[in-house]
């Protein structure tokens, strides 16, 4: 089943806003086969629109239950629009003005071409059919607007300026959308147009609205409107390059392969992915161990290691090494927003390259929160806010916590960790027998595995309190610990003093093969106060374990709670109360979420889908 999502834009719009959310909730889109989204950008509005759209989901829940993202003020249109894009799902784009001049009834019959491979964007013309004419001067400068987009790109478009705008997915990818007003319109049809795709228009019913009920485009954006078509007609590029016409990337991270991290994890795949496309990958990173060479080659990307001895030193030390580099790279890609970052954004200053920053977790243990904590992190939130780069989230909940911290809504965007696949699959008969005895494990009962990091945002001390009376349940189940950190010392102390979980806790060392441990288990458990998008999750996901975690950070967008996982509100006794119903489902019941989580990670969270996405948004800048 298709997804569409259907993005709602909107700026003073209360009286209408709660009716808008509504007709598209209403509308009957599973009977056309479509699942739907709902984003919602309320674009700095000053009257009541966040709160009546507010009031009219109160009492969805889950995955029916909109997002609505908030822009600290009044960016315009396109702003909000783009914002919503970069937080987007769907395999189909619908865009809803708030001010219901567009029935949402439509939008399953105008989603229909795109989704039987007709078409790949579709407009709802107001031109098709006769409609009301409030303003005269209003309708011929619409048409004569769409005649002049028709003369620039030679093709036929009879409402180039209508708010009823539908896409497939791929039209949208390589595009890199620029326009903050009204233009959007104009901009879109332009780009889409300049990549040789056909507009399929379609009839529809309009409603239009006088000035006095809150009309806002004027003349002078239609005239922008035309100023931006001419531009991108006789512009060389439109809005978008390839990175073969640039030198490569140079990934900056104070931590680097072997180090083990979910950042560090995650930029190894990612210079291997693209490093195995043919792509120059240079990697910037402290020299943290004195053991490890200063250069090396990793998964086919140049890893230079640089500034040993303080964090200070190694971001002046980045910024000059940056710069001394700065022709064997286009893009700067900062793995974590830590201080590092500055002295991207420093360099990218001086020698005019890219830059990109991974926001890489929320809540209390998240960039913006820590940040916030001290006099540095706070100048460096205000700097990088103000700075041309671009940030990437993993996830929706550090996408909207970004937003709501003042980082400009199009310089957002959303790209998943990634996973591979072909490592992390579902074990063999033998593989979980030697896996079990290199652990110690004798017989088939269950087993519950934790991988990562021993540490206080993981909320393993809430789960070490609650296992005795898990164990007490349910005998047959081992807990796996595997992996460090700063509480090991602790947590292994509490499990030796109690003899329950004496007998039942079993500690792993970090390994390079942590795959070999998810053998060994039936069940994945995260119990973490905060997360970006945990690695660890897919991973257990793509080995098709059955995973119980708190609905915290990235966490909803890749489970759905009784489908492909399980999902606990975050707090010890909420995830130990989840963990006992699902050792307590049927089995059929747990083997399906495994099945349907091995799917998920395939067809969502592959690492060449991530990579591909990486890529194509390296292209854009």
């Amino acid at each position: 089943m298709k997804k569409i999502t259907v993005i709602i834009p909107a700026y003073n719009e209360e009286k209408t806003a709660a009716a808008a959310l509504r007709g598209v909730i209403s509308a009957d889109f599973a009977s056309a086969g479509f699942a739907k989204e709902i984003i919602i950008v309320d674009d700095g509005s000053v009257d009541g629109t966040y709160d009546a759209f507010v009031s009219a989901f109160s009492g969805l829940s889950g995955k029916d239950k909109p997002v609505i993202l908030r822009h600290a003020r009044n960016m315009g249109k396109g702003a909000a629009v783009r914002t919503a894009l970069a937080a987007s799902t769907g395999d189909i784009i619908a865009i809803q003005d708030a001010d219901l001049e567009y029935d949402p009834a439509d939008i399953p019959r105008l989603a229909a071409p795109i989704a039987a491979g007709a078409a790949l964007a579709v407009y709802g013309s107001r031109f098709l059919k006769k409609n009301p004419v409030i303003y005269a001067l209003y309708y011929l400068g619409n048409r004569v607007m769409s005649g002049i987009i028709g003369l620039l790109f030679l093709r036929k478009v009879t409402d180039s300026y209508t708010c009823r705008k539908l896409f497939g997915r791929s039209v949208l990818d390589g595009i890199s959308l620029l326009s903050r007003g009204f233009e959007i319109e104009a901009e879109i049809t332009s780009k889409i147009f300049r990549r040789g795709v056909s507009i399929l228009e379609l009839p529809i019913n309009y409603n239009p609205r006088t000035i006095r009920d809150g009309k806002k485009i004027s003349f002078r954006d239609a005239a922008l409107g035309v100023w931006t078509a001419v531009k991108i007609r006789f512009a060389r590029r439109a809005g978008f390059q390839r990175l073969g016409s640039s030198p490569g990337v140079c990934l900056l991270s104070a931590r680097f392969h072997p180090y083990v991290g979910g950042a560090e994890k995650q930029g190894l795949l990612l210079a291997s992915k693209i490093a195995a496309q043919g792509r120059e990958v240079t990697v910037c990173t402290q020299a943290y161990d004195a053991k490890l060479p200063r250069r090396e080659i990793i998964g086919g990307a140049d890893v230079h290691r640089i500034a040993s001895s303080s964090s200070l030193r190694f971001l002046v030390s980045s910024f000059l090494f940056l710069a001394a580099k700065r022709k064997d790279f286009g893009v700067i890609h900062v793995l974590l927003a830590s201080s590092p970052a500055l002295a991207a954004v420093a360099a990218a200053r001086l020698t005019a390259k890219k830059v990109l920053i991974k926001l890489g977790c929320s809540g209390e243990y998240g960039d913006i929160a820590t940040s916030r904590r001290t006099v540095f992190g706070r100048i460096k939130l205000f700097l990088l806010k103000r700075s041309k780069a671009m940030f990437v989230c993993p996830g929706s909940d550090v996408f909207a916590e970004a937003l709501s911290a003042g980082f400009r809504g199009d310089r957002l965007t959303i790209i998943p960790n990634g996973v591979d696949t072909s490592r992390f699959a579902p074990s063999s008969a033998d593989d979980r027998a030697s896996a079990r005895a290199a652990l110690g494990m004798s017989g088939e009962g269950r087993a519950a595995i934790f991988t990562g990091r021993f540490e206080k945002q993981k909320g393993l001390e809430g789960l070490l309190a609650e296992w005795p009376a898990i164990v007490g349940s349910f005998p047959d189940v081992k807990l796996i610990l595997a992996g460090a950190g700063s509480l090991e010392k602790n947590l292994r102390a509490v499990a030796a003093a109690s003899p329950e979980l004496a007998s039942s806790v079993i500690f792993a060392p970090p390994s390079e093969q942590v795959e070999r441990y998810l053998a060994a288990a039936d069940f994945f458990v995260l119990p973490s106060l905060a997360e970006g998008l945990s690695n660890s999750m897919l991973e257990a996901m793509s080995c098709g374990l059955a995973v119980v975690v708190t609905d915290v950070g990235g966490a909803a967008d890749a489970v759905v709670d009784g489908v492909n996982g399980f999902l606990s509100a975050p707090s010890a006794e909420n995830f130990a109360a989840k963990l006992r119903a699902v050792l307590a489902m049927p089995e059929s019941v747990v083997v399906a979420s495994r099945a349907a989580a091995r799917r998920t990670a395939i067809e969502r969270f592959g690492a060449d889908k991530t990579a591909e996405s990486y890529i194509k948004l390296y292209m854009a800048m």
